[in-house]
């Protein structure tokens, strides 16, 4: 429910849906798993993300290479923001114009423009992950399902038949060169995992098929570097547990109404192992 209250729109009953626009899926009162992986920090930082959906040019980035996934829907919700000078009598009113024509629409910079679709076309230009996405299938499959008596939701990128599999396809730009030690980190620092577990559950709730985690993986900065990466079951299995225990968190809070922070107790903290100094020649003598 990554959404203030007043734009809550309520779920429709557990089944999938195709074709649900992005701003649509999104006012859901339901519990996606961007809810629930901020519950790794805090509740308090679980809760303050549910009120406060994060806002920056990565996020936009990640937006706009996903909608190019659809045909007209770039368009749809963005605009490239004009190269004028604002400091202008002309400037000024060409940037108003163009605010007022788009008002409807996520604004993006030259800069986040030209890095989306230099991003689509090393995406389309990649034999591996053209192929997945040129196969027969779903863009954008939203879902709502009930676990734990909760109702849930999930959207999923692509859902396809490819290789005589059923994939479940996730799209993620990254900053970093996309080597297997920097998309290790990507894995468990942003919760791709647990992300793709929660989906393969929601799909499960409706079919309970094998299905194939499956990542494409698009470098966010020169040179626009992809790889195509399938999680492991093991990766898969502790995905799921972490959705299960941010769940209970979830609702211990929500029964409550008590968001905790990180901690209420006096705790001992010390340096990390390379913060010390190992040296054979160190004493801990000032006298010399």
């Amino acid at each position: 429910m990554t959404e203030t209250t007043d734009n809550l729109t309520a779920a429709p009953k557990p089944a999938l849906y195709r074709g649900v626009k992005f701003e649509d899926y999104h006012c859901w009162a339901a519990i996606s798993h961007g809810d629930l992986k901020a519950f790794e920090v805090s509740p308090r930082d679980a809760h303050w993300q549910m009120m406060h959906p994060p806002d920056s040019s990565a996020v936009k980035l990640g937006s706009a290479v996903h909608a190019m996934m659809e045909p007209g829907e770039f368009q749809r919700r963005f605009a490239r923001e004009p190269q004028v000078d604002g400091r202008t009598k002309e400037g000024k009113a060409m940037k108003a114009a163009f605010v007022a024509e788009n008002a409807d629409k996520e604004i993006l910079t030259p800069k986040l423009w030209e890095d989306a679709v230099q991003i689509e076309t090393a995406i389309w230009d990649h034999s591996l992950a053209s192929a997945i996405l040129k196969s027969k299938g779903s863009s954008e499959l939203s879902f709502t399902w009930l676990e734990d008596g909760l109702l849930c939701k999930g959207r999923i990128d692509y859902f396809c038949q490819w290789d005589n599999w059923t994939n479940i396809v996730d799209l993620k730009t990254t900053r970093w060169a996309p080597t297997p030690r920097n998309l290790e980190r990507t894995l468990l620092a942003e919760h791709i995992h647990s992300q793709l577990a929660w989906y393969r559950r929601g799909i499960c709730a409706h079919d309970d098929r094998p299905r194939r985690p499956v990542v494409i993986f698009a470098q966010n900065n020169p040179p626009y570097d992809v790889v195509v990466k399938m999680i492991d079951e093991a990766a898969m299995e502790q995905g799921w547990r972490d959705c299960q225990r941010w769940l209970k968190d979830y609702q211990r809070a929500q029964a409550t109404g008590r968001w905790p922070g990180i901690s209420n107790s006096l705790e001992t903290i010390s340096l990390p192992p390379w913060g010390f100094d190992r040296s054979i020649d160190w004493e801990d003598n000032d006298d010399e």
